[in-house]
């Protein structure tokens, strides 16, 4: 692991651990836990968030880590899972491995493991798949970007080569998305930013990372076809600004996406703010985002 990656998993962890320090989970969600979703021998794992109020069948958010890709796994995201549960989704929470013990496109491919074990198995665990949606922040909302316009863009799909499951995305949410790494890591200026992120692509695809540029960077391939989209930043947020660039791409393509920024007088409000669950944009921004994926479901019926 770079040296960049180690203090890239220090900060973050450091972050976390004062978050969950003052965080109350909720009461009255039910937890279904360590649910092997492949036949991989670690990091293949799954829990499944349920409502207090029971149903027959559940709508269902899929929530995509962060963690710069070196950091994190569903633990780690309990409290925010549970926290979007009591909107009244099923919400499902995996690992996938991390860099650098394994390098892209490894969480591409395992979102896809996941995605078809949801599949094939939702309906016994009382999961409509008629109504998914899938939440994804920082490097994991690329990852999860990245992994929807496979799904939904038959020219980006020549990069794969993958069997992908007969699913259709109603909405995604990204929070804080971190987007555009390797034009960062390969710009001309140096910053401590240019640093950082060079380490961390070092870690998720290799010293070469430079010549995976055309197929991470997915942007371009964006169509009609991508679902729609609300899109969350921090005006606060030091790690990867505010109104990523992807927005241009979703507006050009005629995607309905919705853009907020949250943060205002709240400098505690930093990067990945909807996981600290106590605090008031944290609430909100959940709240609005369950509610974009309700207003969805109405429409279509």
């Amino acid at each position: 692991m770079t040296i960049q990656s180690k203090l890239f998993n220090v900060m973050i962890k450091t972050l976390d651990q004062y978050k969950d320090a003052f965080n109350k989970l909720p009461n009255g969600i039910r937890v279904i836990r360590g649910i092997a979703y492949s036949d991989r021998t670690q990091n293949n794992t799954l829990n499944i968030y349920y409502p207090e109020i029971k149903q027959n069948q559940y709508p269902v958010i899929v929530n995509v880590h962060g963690g710069g890709y070196v950091y994190s796994n569903k633990e780690t995201y309990e409290g925010y899972c549970m926290t979007l549960a009591t909107h009244g989704f099923a919400v499902v929470s995996y690992d996938y491995d991390l860099a650098p013990m394994q390098k892209y496109p490894t969480p591409i491919v395992q979102l896809n493991e996941c995605m078809h074990w949801l599949k094939d198995n939702g309906e016994q665990y009382d999961i409509d798949m008629k109504r998914l949606f899938i939440i994804g922040d920082s490097a994991g909302a690329q990852i999860m970007a990245q992994y929807v316009t496979m799904l939904t863009s038959e020219q980006y799909q020549q990069y794969f080569q993958y069997r992908i499951p007969d699913i259709n995305v109603k909405g995604v949410a990204i929070n804080c998305g971190f987007f555009n790494a390797i034009d960062i890591a390969i710009a001309k200026k140096k910053s401590l930013t240019r640093y950082m992120v060079r380490g961390l692509m070092e870690d998720y695809i290799g010293k070469d990372f430079h010549v995976k540029q055309q197929e991470i960077n997915f942007e371009p391939y964006i169509n009609a076809n991508f679902p729609a989209t609300f899109v969350a930043s921090s005006v606060n947020d030091m790690l990867v600004g505010k109104s990523p660039d992807i927005l241009l791409y979703l507006r050009k393509q005629g995607v309905k996406t919705i853009y907020r920024e949250y943060g205002q007088g709240d400098y505690f409000a930093q990067h990945n703010f909807q996981m600290d669950i106590r605090r008031p944009y944290a609430r909100q921004c959940t709240l609005d985002e369950t509610k974009f994926f309700k207003g969805i479901i109405e429409e279509r019926g």
